[in-house]
């Protein structure tokens, strides 16, 4: 995947009022011309609307202008954002997603609970929707970093691919299901640019480029924990933070 171009084709909403405005111009220019052409020279008339009419069409004028001007700096901004994402490739990211990918034999995902939970079970299905594994998790409130090994409940080794994240947490205090936000770790493998969407890839994972969450330095996933276990709530190091 690659940085495409700006999308074309279409006239921008500038273009096409700046094309309606020339054609609404032209007309009154005519209008304004015949009827200085056949104007009675002993009762002349009078110039004062028409005058107005004019400035109102400088001013209409003039705000397209300034919507264009807007218009080409967003896609300046768009262009200088889809080269910086460039610089994620090979990188470990995170990004805010219920699908993760399992690369190389190894997958890593996080969760945050807003309040402290009775319960957190945390359910992995493949893209069929069969449940591959299933992890008793932290309920401490907060952020809570798990490794997966790619294994199934009876230690089958899964193929590299997308899997699906499920976390069901029930709140202590009231017995409410919680709302839980869902982080997965990747390589970015690519960087797509599509409308005025950009997007990062992790495999067969696309997410938008506004869900990342951070960046790694480093090419690989850390381990830092048993492949199906967790960090017992422990705070993630500075870079890690979203």
């Amino acid at each position: 995947m690659a940085v495409s171009g700006v999308s074309g084709g279409m006239p921008s909403q500038s273009e096409a009022s700046r094309n309606t405005f020339a054609k609404d111009l032209d007309t009154f220019l005519l209008l304004l011309t015949t009827q200085l052409k056949h104007q009675d020279p002993l009762n002349p008339m009078d110039s004062h609307e028409f005058t107005n009419q004019l400035v109102q069409f400088a001013q209409v004028e003039q705000s397209i202008n300034i919507n264009r001007n807007l218009e080409d700096l967003l896609v300046l901004n768009k262009s200088s954002l889809g080269v910086s994402a460039l610089g994620y490739l090979g990188r470990t990211i995170q990004v805010i997603s219920s699908a993760f990918p399992l690369q190389d034999g190894f997958g890593k995902f996080a969760y945050f609970l807003p309040e402290e939970a009775a319960t957190a079970v945390i359910s992995i299905q493949d893209l069929d929707g069969n449940i591959v594994h299933t992890i008793s998790g932290e309920v401490a409130p907060g952020r809570h970093v798990f490794d997966w090994d790619g294994k199934t409940q009876d230690g089958r080794q899964l193929p590299d691919g997308v899997y699906i994240l499920n976390v069901t947490a029930f709140s202590a205090e009231s017995g409410a299901m919680l709302e839980v936000v869902t982080v997965a770790f990747g390589i970015a493998t690519g960087v797509a640019s599509e409308g005025d969407q950009i997007a990062i890839a992790l495999g067969d994972i696309v997410v938008p480029i506004e869900n990342v969450l951070a960046v790694h330095t480093n090419e690989t996933i850390a381990k830092n924990n048993p492949p199906g276990g967790g960090d017992n709530g422990a705070t993630p190091p500075d870079d890690t933070q979203p």
